[in-house]
């Protein structure tokens, strides 16, 4: 099979299991047949580390930035993670890699590696604290929250049956979201677990009548990456 199949047998992946809106697959699609064009056509099975690090070498001669190749290399080892776990491909071509130095000021987001392995320990199905972390974060995620909002999120807000989410940002205003497929499982498993105890929140903090804390959820987060990165 050539290159192209696997890019769209990897995006409808991406699409199906977790939800990216059609605007950010076409960014990771742009990366991927990027790969594909400075490749030359070789099979992505048959890469190595020294083919890529002649392409990133070509393109920041070219001129891309640090930052752009950067994402462009999440995006690549991603790529192949799911080729080897998914369709037996030999070998991960970026892994050792790192893109060329640049300045960076304080990160506003996660990198694609860094999402996944934040999003990839599932939660034990008897352990509520877990399920509500995941609960969380999937929905972090699949919705595009910030911190206050997914803090403050009440049962009324959320409407299961439709896949959707009632969201209240700055200045009062109302957006209606997706939620995707992942993020619907996780809250299911929540709410199952959640109690009738814990008022209208949909994520209560330690006292259930009042709502966790934006800085609950950072500690919380923390906590995950570090498991992420010893696992």
């Amino acid at each position: 099979m050539d290159n192209l199949h696997w890019i769209e047998r990897w995006l409808d992946h991406l699409a199906a299991e977790r939800g990216l809106s059609g605007h950010t697959l076409n960014h990771y699609r742009h990366d991927a047949l990027l790969l594909d064009h400075h490749s030359r056509d070789t099979p992505f099975d048959t890469l190595h580390d020294h083919d890529l690090r002649r392409i990133l070498a070509s393109l920041h001669q070219q001129g891309l930035s640090g930052r752009s190749l950067a994402r462009m290399l999440s995006a690549w080892r991603n790529l192949f993670r799911f080729l080897m776990r998914r369709h037996g491909f030999p070998r991960n071509p970026c892994d050792g890699l790192r893109p060329p130095r640049h300045p960076q000021p304080l990160p506003h987001s996660l990198s694609v590696d860094q999402t996944f392995a934040l999003l990839e320990p599932a939660p034990r199905a008897d352990d509520p604290l877990a399920a509500r972390d995941q609960a969380m974060f999937e929905l972090l995620y699949s919705c595009g929250l910030r911190l206050s909002e997914l803090a403050r999120l009440t049962l009324t807000q959320l409407d299961l049956a439709q896949g959707e989410l009632r969201v209240i940002g700055k200045g009062n205003k109302t957006r209606i979201v997706p939620i995707g497929r992942l993020a619907l499982e996780a809250l299911a498993r929540w709410l199952a677990l959640r109690g009738s105890q814990s008022g209208d929140w949909l994520f209560p903090g330690r006292n259930p009548q009042r709502p966790i804390t934006g800085r609950a959820i950072e500690l919380r987060l923390a906590r995950r990456a570090v498991l992420a990165a010893s696992g």
